[in-house]
């Protein structure tokens, strides 16, 4: 079950130190779009948002996220925080051209966070 306001409480102990940042501002970033009045499609976004971030967390958390791939999923949280939306697509963009195959899963529901963050300015 995910908690009013956020991304269910999960296993991040494994995340190398350097990219810890990503847990804190996705999950920063996430619960702010949570709390606000969006229209039923946007809803259905934040739902794949959820799982897309709580995916990225658990890849990062075994491993299976490392590199020159978390150093981008890191820009790309932090460029999503500072509110540069198109330093944040540019880096989506570079991402699924290259990496489509293996992390769709999360690179997908990333996309929709970067858009609503836009839109409600978070």
């Amino acid at each position: 079950a995910v908690p009013a306001g956020g991304v269910a409480a999960q296993d991040t102990n494994g995340i190398p130190a350097d990219l810890k940042p990503i847990v804190s501002t996705l999950n920063q970033i996430v619960a702010s779009l949570t709390n606000l009045a969006m229209s039923p499609p946007e809803k259905k976004q934040m739902g794949q948002i959820t799982q897309a971030v709580s995916i990225l967390l658990a890849k990062l958390n075994t491993g299976q996220i490392a590199g020159e791939v978390g150093q981008q999923a890191l820009q790309l949280a932090q460029a999503v925080a500072a509110r540069d939306y198109a330093a944040a697509l540019q880096i989506h963009k570079a991402m699924v051209a290259k990496e489509w195959d293996k992390h769709k899963d999360w690179l997908k529901g990333i996309k929709n966070l970067v858009v609503l963050a836009k839109k409600y300015g978070s």
